[in-house]
């Protein structure tokens, strides 16, 4: 205690599994980022049986649909809804693909973003021992070292500069590490996404002014009415969007029904209310 070292045995109160054995943790060691989102992507679809972006919505969103798209996630809150979908990935890997485009290790991206070191000369007087030796775990990590699994979790910056096997890591060393989004789960679509937005936030003073227009141009009249994927790609044209209408329509369609309403509608957030204060 006090010795701003951290144990495997003192990582116990977190509550968190440990891997079946060390061939297990190695095994999860050894993925890589993109085959680790491989394997979300292949289990997100197996399990909504749906576009990704209706997984996210559905699998990792809460609250109305309107706060879908700004939804983020931090490391635990992501993890805990990996376990409850039952993923057998490796989270560290996925993370931080996710994140950092590909970065083999959360900690080398740590090394990566200090400036070098004599890393003896940042090891307290007198500290000869490896990591492995006394017993220091890095978050993501098991006691042997390798990464694994169940111990994502435990991804959060330590809370004062402790010395890890040479390397003194600062305060929220993973601070820009910090959540994940529709944008990082669904790229290609978040752009269209925002792209949209952004053209009738230029156009109009109030999403309620789109959607009236976007029915106008159907020759409807009455707001409740629902469009089909064709209406709208084709009034989506008509107000001047250049970009792929149809990808916009299925991100608000989480349901699958093959139809938009307004509350769907409201997903894209297109010049939304301010805050109250």
């Amino acid at each position: 205690p006090g010795q701003g070292l951290v144990s495997i045995k003192e990582m116990q109160v977190l509550g968190l599994p440990r891997a079946a054995s060390k061939d297990e943790a190695l095994q999860f060691a050894r993925d890589s980022g993109k085959k680790a989102i491989l394997e979300f992507e292949i289990h997100l679809k197996t399990t909504f049986k749906a576009p990704l972006v209706h997984a996210w919505r559905r699998g990792f969103c809460s609250g109305p649909c309107e706060e879908h798209l700004l939804q983020q996630l931090n490391a635990e809150e992501f993890c805990g809804i990996l376990r409850r979908l039952n993923f057998g990935g490796n989270f560290q890997a996925l993370w931080f693909q996710l994140l950092d485009g590909g970065l083999g290790s959360g900690w080398e991206f740590v090394r990566k973003r200090r400036k070098k070191k004599d890393a003896a000369s940042e090891m307290p007087m007198g500290h000869t021992q490896s990591r492995e030796s006394r017993g220091v775990v890095f978050p993501f990590q098991t006691a042997g070292g390798a990464s694994a699994r169940p111990s994502v979790v435990a991804g959060v910056p330590p809370t004062s500069g402790e010395h890890h096997g040479g390397l003194k890591l600062p305060l929220n060393a993973l601070s820009e590490l910090k959540r994940v989004s529709l944008r990082h789960i669904a790229p290609e679509v978040w752009k269209e996404l925002t792209a949209f937005q952004d053209h009738c936030a230029g156009r109009f003073d109030s999403e309620d002014a789109v959607w009236a227009e976007l029915l106008a141009q159907c020759l409807h009249t009455d707001f409740n009415t629902r469009l089909r994927k064709v209406e709208f790609v084709r009034a989506a044209k008509q107000i001047g969007f250049t970009g792929n209408a149809e990808r916009v329509f299925e991100a608000c369609d989480v349901e699958q029904e093959a139809q938009m309403s307004f509350a769907k509608f409201r997903f894209l957030r297109i010049c939304p209310p301010p805050l109250e204060v």
